[in-house]
């Protein structure tokens, strides 16, 4: 059984194939096509002008499990979350950039559905674990900072005009 989104051509098919879901995604159409494609009909797969294809662009796409091997690489995308569209089928961030609207939240949501329970959830967990060493640093800061005034105090002086910031005194010099 086939779920079709009646707003849109993207269909999700709920098919497991080797830890992940094929999904039907459409695509932006780009300048070209739409040069082609002015004051046509496109309504049907041929519009009988020659066989010009309907909008939108359409692909059949695995939305994959991620393997336990990529979560490294798939955790530096994580704040990424258009080239995390592009991991989740195995593709890149331009690719990712062409999808439609629809398509694009539909990838991402077959991505979470599939990796639940294994790449998000160890997303999550190294996500909390680097915050919590973000958070330590921060108090061991602190600490050095309270104990010992003179080194901040260096430290400052020493980082130079990136720690002072602006001034009304001296305003932002144009570029030259």
């Amino acid at each position: 059984m086939n779920t079709t989104n009646e707003k849109s051509s993207v269909t999700l098919h709920p098919i497991t194939l080797f830890g992940g879901k094929l999904v039907t995604v459409s695509f932006e159409p780009t300048e070209a096509e739409m040069k082609t494609w002015e004051g046509r009909n496109v309504s049907g797969p041929e519009n009988g002008d020659g066989g010009t294809p309907s909008l939108p662009r359409t692909e059949q796409v695995r939305v994959r499990q991620i393997p336990i091997r990529d979560y490294e690489r798939g955790f530096a995308l994580v704040h990424d979350e258009i080239a995390l569209a592009g991991f989740l089928c195995g593709k890149d961030r331009a690719w990712a950039l062409t999808l439609a609207p629809q398509s694009y939240e539909l990838v991402l949501a077959a991505g979470k559905e599939v990796n639940e329970k294994g790449f998000f959830a160890f997303a999550g967990r190294r996500a909390a674990e680097l915050a919590e060493k973000e958070q330590a640093a921060m108090v061991v800061g602190l600490q050095i900072a309270q104990e010992h005034p003179e080194l901040l105090e260096k430290a400052m002086r020493n980082a130079g005009p990136a720690w002072s910031g602006p001034s009304l005194a001296s305003p932002p010099r144009p570029a030259a």
